[in-house]
């Protein structure tokens, strides 16, 4: 599932929880044949994920979701999941301790940069229809 070059998409908040500690290691475990894109150690700024970013997109093969506890992710997340969605590469989340394809992210507030969308679980014909 999750081989070559896997870019991480989680929001800022989640850098320094346990949870993503935990996550990271849980990943490189299962998946040792992955070489993974960890956001907290590629940017320093906003501006630099602006300029690098592209660059992380074209090299990745697949990217993976982490979202925060509440299932929720920023308006850079969502702008990055929607930018692996265009290039026809693989998107992943880890839902709770489960790798699943089948969710899409749906924005919830528009003016909350830190809460933007959510993660929603659903059928693979519904997150063809959100692809489209």
């Amino acid at each position: 599932m999750l081989t070559g070059k896997t870019y991480v998409m989680t929001p800022i908040v989640n850098y320094e929880t346990p949870g993503y500690r935990k996550s990271k290691v849980m990943l490189q475990h299962q998946y040792p044949t992955a070489e993974f894109l960890w956001p907290d150690t590629l940017f320093s700024s906003n501006l630099d994920w602006l300029i690098n970013f592209p660059h992380y997109l074209q090299a990745s093969d697949c990217g993976l979701v982490i979202p925060d506890r509440q299932g929720m992710v920023g308006s850079g997340v969502y702008a990055e999941y929607k930018a692996f969605l265009k290039t026809g590469k693989p998107v992943y989340c880890l839902n709770n301790i489960r790798i699943t394809t089948d969710f899409a992210l749906q924005i919830i507030n528009k003016n909350d940069r830190q809460r933007y969308a959510r993660v929603i679980v659903e059928t693979k014909a519904v997150i063809a229809n959100e692809r489209a």
